[in-house]
């Protein structure tokens, strides 16, 4: 009784920390949250083109709602990326090449190439050629998964960077505060994916750099009373909301950029939520859960959407509404989607763990890595 009293009183004074691992959940949880809300833009945007016809108050609130989060989702995920990613900067090339590269550049290879072949049939004449046209895309960072190049193209400029973090950060944020003029400089003769990757190099550098370097003030603010996070970070995101929906009416107004205070104070906002969600135990285990399957669940439902997308739409098996959908049921719908999503990636991971298909997600010669203990 004594223990378990303990451990209640810990659990009350801040959020809950597994066993054994160093690392605090609320930062799992707000991984967890960044890649569930990457799916659901995914679904949103992509819906579209599967349903023909869709209308009614909550599938515009999806959509705006995955509109909104643009410049939240990933600067969120790289922010946390950063800090999961800090206390590597200092160790040794061949001890961190396995887990920093090796891990992450393998299925970004595997899976890209997956993934392009899906994007390359749609409405292709000629799929081989198509296949061979696009393959090229992958060596300029990417499409569909230009994260994970992007990761490791931050971590080695934080890595051989780390004795100048202010110098990073201020070119960090000077590429962040420009970004929207990045495309405009860039001569035609870039090919479109590099571009586009150049493009977002600008503009979420910045949050990885302040996640790595300022690893122990985002740990402090997570430290915080979640009650003390929460409040100005919902006033102030609601407020940027607000204001850049004003703006979008005033035909006067239009050309001020929002995108900038939607993402600090939208970042900080998912922070809060993270560390609120940290004080439920099971809600906990389960952020843990998913933050240790990120990489699946990221490849894996990319797949998922373009393959749907390529059985219907392209296809010709475009589902075509009669009438507007019932709203309760579209309410319904896009959290069922994406935790159907979710669900099938997580579960495909865990069950060629071991396998012979564990080359899915596992580097030739790498291990698996342990499930947290907490899961």
């Amino acid at each position: 009784m004594g223990e378990q009293s303990a451990a209640t009183a810990r659990h009350a004074r801040g959020p809950v920390q597994p066993p054994d691992t160093g690392r605090l959940v609320w930062i799992d949880i707000a991984k967890a949250l960044a890649i569930v809300l990457v799916v659901q833009y995914h679904v949103a945007t992509h819906a579209s083109a599967v349903f023909a016809g869709l209308s009614g108050w909550a599938w515009e609130l999806w959509s705006e709602l995955a509109q909104v989060l643009i410049p939240v989702r990933m600067p969120a995920f790289f922010v946390v990326s950063g800090v999961l990613a800090a206390n590597a900067l200092t160790r040794r090339w061949r001890d961190v090449f396995r887990p920093r590269y090796a891990a992450i550049l393998w299925p970004f290879l595997i899976w890209s190439v997956l993934l392009t072949v899906l994007i390359a049939l749609r409405g292709a004449d000629n799929p081989w050629a198509a296949i061979l046209e696009r393959l090229p895309r992958i060596l300029q960072g990417g499409d569909g998964y230009w994260y994970l190049s992007t990761l490791v193209l931050f971590f080695t400029i934080c890595r051989v960077g780390r004795r100048a973090p202010g110098w990073l950060l201020l070119g960090s944020f000077i590429l962040w505060f420009f970004a929207s003029l990045v495309p405009s400089v860039l001569p035609d003769s870039v090919p479109d994916a590099l571009a586009a990757n150049i493009y977002r190099w600008a503009s979420f550098g910045m949050w990885f750099v302040v996640g790595a370097f300022g690893r122990s003030i985002v740990l402090r603010i997570g430290a915080r009373p979640w009650w003390d996070l929460m409040v100005p970070a919902v006033t102030s995101f609601g407020l940027c909301v607000w204001l850049t929906g004003r703006l979008r009416e005033s035909e006067s107004f239009s050309g001020i950029p929002m995108s900038k205070p939607l993402s600090v104070t939208g970042v900080a906002l998912l922070l809060a939520v993270s560390v609120l969600i940290a004080k439920w135990p099971a809600a906990a285990r389960l952020g843990v859960y998913l933050a240790a399957r990120t990489l699946p669940i990221y490849v894996v439902h990319a797949v998922l959407v373009y393959g749907v997308r390529l059985v219907t739409y392209e296809q010709g098996w475009l589902v075509q509404l009669s009438g507007a959908p019932n709203n309760l049921i579209v309410l319904l719908a896009v959290p069922a989607t994406v935790m159907a999503m979710v669900l099938a990636s997580t579960q495909l991971a865990d069950r060629v763990a071991g396998t012979p298909f564990a080359w899915l997600f596992t580097s030739p010669g790498g291990k698996a890595r342990a499930a947290p203990r907490t899961a």
